[in-house]
């Protein structure tokens, strides 16, 4: 009987020993949830206890205030530092709800952590009504991201989880977020998009041109094409294009003294065109060459006529903007300085009556066109 005791007395020491360390394993190992606002920012308890009813079992939630008037970027590393230091499975906060157009309201949710010295950041944009069914939205959400995150942690122990912070994920509030791997010490990184990457396509031109002509009236009026391929940089930031070029100024005549000369050119261009994408706009500049085929023809006072035949060279140096209308097409407006190579004078009875200038500014107003869509 002694015995009978003193086993039964081991066996309820032991058993009591075991449900009171039970508490803490399971404490210990429970992930943690950090709900953080603005020090001077109105309290949040429904959505305090919304997450704390979803992420039963699977996270205790805890909450956390961070400086006043902090810029998103700034709250983002913020919060990445908050989840290291308290070794947080997730740092939570919210901004909205606001009304949308259709008279609705969204709420942006905001969720970092830290996994294995990896920063990781997933934005989610929750449409609903305000009060507890926003509230109750928001921590569904929490709860599917937490769960994903577990289970990417329990599947691949030594990766990281989500992309680094910075990149916004925004994912729709009918689908769960997927964690996306963020590339790993030594490993290769993720082949980044088509859009970023750096491809060819095809750009072309057409418009007006007017440029300065002694003698004449309103200047030189003519029309121009260009054609060529374009490669896209820089995430579609920057392009560059190899244009080949074609102007038209028909006649244009030019009288002095009673004496007439009439004007034709014809000329052909090529010239590199470099565009940076600057907010809606496209700023440019371009450099290339030219030879122009200028056909003369003269008149004196008294009638006797007369031809001639050139060619002239000259280097083209000018800047433009551009506006997009569409995918496809946009608008640009161009100035530019041609420089002839020599001066070209056209005479008659060995008077001057025509004289091209070293110098010709000119202007275009084009149409545009850029293939595959890229723009």
């Amino acid at each position: 009987m002694f015995r009978l005791k003193v086993n039964s007395s081991i066996w309820l020491l032991t058993v009591a020993f075991l449900a009171a360390q039970g508490p803490k394993v399971r404490a210990q190992a429970q992930d943690r949830v950090l709900l953080v606002q603005e020090a001077g920012a109105p309290a949040r308890p429904e959505l305090l206890l919304a997450l704390r009813i979803q992420l039963t079992g699977a996270a205790e939630v805890e909450t956390a205030a961070v400086p006043d008037s902090q810029s998103t970027t700034a709250r983002i590393e913020s919060a990445s530092v908050l989840a290291g230091a308290e070794n947080a499975l997730a740092v939570v906060w919210t901004e909205g709800p606001i009304v949308t157009q259709d008279g609705s309201q969204e709420a942006v949710l905001y969720v970092v952590g830290q996994q294995h010295g990896r920063a990781l950041l997933e934005v989610v944009r929750v449409p609903g009504d305000s009060g507890p069914d926003m509230d109750r939205t928001l921590a569904l959400k929490v709860r599917e991201i937490v769960d994903a995150l577990q289970a990417a942690r329990a599947h691949a122990p030594g990766a990281a989880l989500l992309t680094p912070t910075g990149t916004a994920q925004k994912t729709s509030a009918r689908a769960a977020p997927s964690p996306t791997p963020a590339p790993s010490p030594g490993s290769s990184p993720a082949p980044s998009s088509p859009a970023a990457e750096a491809h060819w396509t095809a750009a072309a031109a057409l418009g007006v041109l007017a440029s300065a002509q002694a003698g004449a009236a309103y200047g030189q009026w003519g029309a121009g094409i260009g054609v060529g391929p374009r490669l896209n940089l820089a995430a579609n930031t920057l392009r560059l294009s190899g244009m080949l070029g074609l102007a038209l100024y028909p006649r244009t005549e030019v009288q002095k003294a009673g004496a007439r000369v009439g004007i034709v050119e014809i000329t052909p261009s090529l010239a590199l065109h470099a565009q940076s994408k600057q907010g809606p706009l496209w700023l440019g500049a371009r450099v290339g060459g030219a030879l122009a085929f200028i056909s003369a023809d003269g008149r004196n006072a008294q009638g006797t006529r007369g031809v001639a035949d050139q060619q002239l060279a000259s280097l083209l140096f000018g800047v433009d903007a551009e506006l997009p209308l569409g995918a496809n097409l946009g608008v640009s407006l161009a100035v530019a300085l041609e420089a002839h190579l020599r001066r070209q004078r056209f005479a008659v009875d060995d008077k001057q009556v025509a004289d091209l200038s070293r110098l010709r500014p000119l202007a275009m107003l084009a149409l545009t066109w850029s293939g595959g869509g890229a723009d």
